[in-house]
């Protein structure tokens, strides 16, 4: 049969038991902290919106649109033109080793999606108030 250990009663705090004096008049309680009337800390502030962040879905497709059409033109007018400067060679190296033969429909692909992307809803697209128009030519811009 196995001999048992007697257990060891638990250890006692070295520090004296010492009185716990209340607070006096006008006292912030012991043991508490500082104060508790402290304000909470102030909360961040959110990140400033940018500009692409103010626009709405609709206006956002339609500067992925313009953007699209441009890049297009631009590539066509490259394409075109008799003579290429080196950074204008490498993008259309890399442009062709992607596409292929594609690098002639790829630019008409971006300027007609761009520009569907523009024109989807040309139906929406406020028009301009006649009465600014009759407003401003009855101010007198003459001395």
């Amino acid at each position: 049969m196995p001999l048992l250990k007697p257990s060891t009663p638990p250890k006692k705090s070295t520090k004296p038991a010492g009185k716990t004096l209340p607070p006096k008049k006008g006292e912030a309680p012991h043991g508490k902290g500082k104060s508790s009337h402290q304000p909470p800390p102030p909360a961040p502030r959110p990140p400033a919106l940018s500009f692409w962040d103010h626009l709405s879905a609709e206006r956002k497709l339609d500067v992925v649109g313009i953007l699209l059409a441009f890049i297009g033109v631009v590539i066509i007018l490259g394409l075109v033109s008799p003579t290429h400067s080196e950074p204008i060679k490498k993008i259309f190296s890399i442009i062709s080793q992607i596409f292929g033969w594609g690098i002639y429909i790829l630019p008409l692909g971006m300027l007609i999606f761009g520009l569907w992307l523009v024109f989807r809803k040309i139906e929406r697209i406020p028009r301009f108030p006649l009465n600014v128009l009759s407003a401003a030519s009855s101010y007198s811009f003459g001395c």
